[in-house]
């Protein structure tokens, strides 16, 4: 009765913010939910336990998108649209936001499926209430120093999360391109059943050291870049013997880990290459993520950066497009962290000698 008073109470905060414009009131009928009932995200455990496919995604970088693809593969599947934080809102709050905004009064969902992006430092508290039947991770990288610390302390933070799972048969889904993330193999061997994923063509530089290849064994679920494109990236996904081609409708080299970690996820949980090729090639980018724009007969490309990790993909990718205008807009809000001093090291002067116009903001 609880969580029922407090969805219904959260649903008219968020209806009351938008009749009177001041937002869209995406934070706000989770911390109102919250406040009037401290177990709501927890009571939602009984809806979900017969879902096939509820997942976690957590990661410095590509969380957004990691999920978003991998919702869009399971709704090809299944014909359903699995509940998803699909705008990024991954802090505890932001988790019970999404099941106030996809709950009917009565608590009634239309899915028995979740994929929820889940920030690093949120992920235990969420992971205490909430059990997912699989965590895709998709890597570590420097981060907001301000909320984070260094790697190692977001190594840990992850880690956390995954102890405060404890279900058996749990899946682990890793990177076997990033240090770190290949660690977690060694960490938690005995709690998960743990896959790798990879990509053996797209140079991005995820540690100063080599991955220990002796974590990594056996097959590995692996993506390919075949052909870049100013739209898109079309990619070869293999499994042993299986091996389909899927065009990923979002450019950037970055954003093929990211379609092959919600592959590797989909494929090691039951789904078809098929579906999968299909559910990547209709997904659409969320906001700021490669998102493309139309404004007065002018079409722009929108990219969210974060940690230094992440600028540099975006401004070598951003770089190749001579002639172009870029705009860099920074904030210091406490969700992207207060401290941008991370900005010294995102690779800026790789746009150096472009033919490109430069306005900043912020």
């Amino acid at each position: 009765m609880r969580s029922l008073i407090a969805n219904i109470i959260a649903k008219l905060s968020k209806f009351s913010v938008e009749q009177l414009h001041l937002g869209k009131g995406s934070a706000l009928p989770g911390r109102v939910a919250l406040a009037l009932d401290p177990n709501f995200v927890k009571n939602f455990n009984d809806h979900f336990k017969n879902g096939s496919f509820n997942f976690f995604v957590s990661g410095t970088n590509g969380k957004t998108t990691s999920s978003g693809i991998l919702a869009s593969i399971i709704k090809i599947a299944t014909k359903k649209q699995p509940i998803n934080n699909a705008f990024g809102a991954n802090l505890y709050y932001g988790i019970a936001s999404e099941l106030v905004n996809s709950s009917k009064l009565d608590l009634k969902l239309d899915s028995e499926d979740f994929v929820f992006e889940i920030d690093e430092a949120a992920f235990r508290l969420v992971a205490k209430d909430l059990k997912p039947k699989a965590v895709v991770l998709t890597n570590i990288f420097r981060d907001q120093l301000d909320r984070f610390g260094e790697i190692n302390a977001t190594q840990k933070l992850i880690q956390d999360g995954l102890e405060a799972i404890a279900i058996d048969a749990t899946k682990l889904f890793l990177n076997a391109n990033d240090e770190k993330i290949a660690e977690f193999k060694s960490i938690l061997s005995d709690s998960f059943d743990i896959y790798f994923y990879k990509v053996d063509n797209v140079d991005i530089a995820f540690k100063e050291g080599n991955v220990d290849m002796s974590i990594v064994e056996g097959d590995i679920f692996t993506a390919s870049l075949v052909e870049r494109r100013v739209n898109g990236s079309l990619m070869k996904l293999s499994y042993k013997l299986d091996a389909i081609e899927a065009f990923l409708p979002i450019a950037g080299d970055f954003n093929v880990y990211n379609a092959c970690a919600a592959a590797a996820a989909a494929y090691h949980s039951g789904i078809s290459l098929e579906d999968i090729k299909n559910g990547i090639e209709a997904y659409v980018g969320a906001f700021g993520r490669g998102e493309k724009i139309s404004y007065e007969n002018k079409n722009l490309n929108v990219f969210l950066i974060k940690n230094p990790a992440g600028a540099t993909e975006v401004i070598n990718f951003v770089s190749q497009f001579q002639s172009s205008k870029v705009l860099i807009a920074i904030n210091d809000n406490y969700a992207d962290g207060r401290d941008v001093s991370w900005l010294w090291d995102a690779r800026f002067e790789n746009f150096l000698d472009k033919d490109m116009d430069f306005v900043c903001t912020g």
